[in-house]
């Protein structure tokens, strides 16, 4: 697939929508692009994703941007800047729609600090990066513009593979399975905002939060870890989560070297290993009761510190949370999720009590999903859910998590 060319489409004061620069020269000629002009500059409430259009044997592809205000004329500046391409397979199509949001968002941002889009020169100084932006997406599939002093913008084109890659969710949690190398580090200012708030624990909101991101942004970051094998997700824990064991449990219970790392990874800081048989009956305990559903991280230690009838505490040693993600990530154990559903007997005003339209408490919907949105612990929503919803759980796959520690 090849990048034909790319041009500045911009909407002026005078002669309306309006081809500004492009490289090649003849890459859109002026009939074709009064013929797409409407899409590729189009109404306000469509700008702000992505726009592809279909024509003369060419894909155009742009993101739109829009920016209101009275500082400019027309109280508007409205602009997209797009990649033509030949006739794509639909998963390139949609790498090279990444690349162009990110532009486009970067753009934006070049806009607010120094008026890079909006001042004529400045404008046409940006315009000259559009070989080079064509040039190395084409030939190394990344490249690195450089505006100003201050200001780099580095773009790089995931392989078609990436498509295939589902997209982070706010409230998944990523995990560092390996180093990133050092050239995409020194290349990508972004990834290095990110792999900072990286710790097991918090979830892609939290990152995005902590690091001042764009939330769009880092999930698009995090999904390209995902892709090249860096990270790999989780869900948000909680000692309320309930999770049941797999069918590998037996394979960790034959399994010396399986049972060494077990338990490495399960210390608290600062104390001696645990005991493998710990951490193993911790696991053996997360399966569904005849008499009370599923059992709860937190019901599952408190049962094992009831069994030890006044001896020292059996979990003393033990990090809860690592001895589950460590199961999780190999697969021995998978999260049961709960899912909220209005009671039939609770209205419509019960539900917006609870922050919640309630499409959202129709059963479809995780707790970790509906706490993220609500920027609430899983405990809080739970608190506050119940009596109005009864709660349906359901087990994630047993092929869920592929990669290991």
């Amino acid at each position: 697939m090849a990048i034909r060319g790319a041009f500045l489409s911009v909407f002026d004061e005078v002669k309306g929508r309006n081809l500004a620069h492009q490289w090649p020269e003849d890459v859109v000629s002026a009939e074709e692009f009064n013929a797409i002009a409407e899409y590729v500059l189009p109404k306000p409430d469509v700008c702000g994703q992505l726009v592809s259009v279909s024509a003369f044997g060419s894909t155009v592809v742009g993101f739109p941007i829009y920016l209101g205000s009275y500082n400019y004329r027309r109280n508007a500046l409205h602009l997209n800047l797009c990649l033509v391409l030949d006739e794509a397979a639909p998963e390139e199509e949609e790498a090279i729609g990444a690349v162009v949001a990110k532009l486009a968002r970067a753009l934006v941002s070049l806009e607010a600090e120094a008026s890079h889009l909006s001042d004529r020169q400045r404008r046409a100084q940006f315009a000259t990066h559009l070989p080079t932006l064509v040039r190395e997406l084409n030939g190394a599939r990344q490249c690195s513009l450089v505006v100003d002093a201050a200001n780099t913008i580095h773009l790089r084109l995931a392989p078609a593979e990436r498509a295939r890659t589902p997209p982070v969710a706010p409230h998944d949690v990523p995990v560092l399975v390996c180093a990133v190398g050092s050239e995409m580090l020194a290349a990508d200012f972004a990834l290095r905002c990110v792999l900072v708030y990286v710790d097991g624990r918090s979830h892609a909101q939290e990152i995005a939060r902590a690091a001042g991101m764009d939330l769009g942004w880092c999930l698009e970051v995090l999904t390209d870890l995902v892709h090249l094998g860096c990270v790999c997700l989780i869900d948000w824990y909680c000692a309320h989560n309930a999770y049941a064991h797999t069918a590998r449990l037996s394979e960790l219970a034959r399994s010396e070297e399986a049972q060494l790392a077990c338990a490495t990874h399960s210390k608290q800081s600062g104390r001696p290993a645990p005991h493998f048989r710990t951490v193993f009956a911790l696991y053996c305990r997360l399966s569904p009761r005849t008499d009370c559903g599923w059992l709860s991280v937190a019901a599952a230690c408190t049962e094992l510190r009831a069994e030890a009838e006044g001896e020292a505490d059996p979990l003393l040693d033990v990090h809860v949370q690592r001895s589950i993600q460590f199961g999780v990530l190999n697969r021995y154990l998978r999260r049961v999720h709960a899912y909220p559903r209005l009671e039939p007997a609770c209205a419509e005003g019960d539900a917006r009590l609870c922050g919640l339209p309630a499409r959202l408490l129709d059963g479809s919907h995780r707790d970790d999903e509906l706490a993220c949105a609500l920027e609430l612990s899983q405990q809080a929503l739970r608190e506050r859910l119940d009596g109005l919803c009864a709660w349906v759980y359901r087990a994630d796959p047993e092929c869920s998590v592929q990669s290991q520690l």
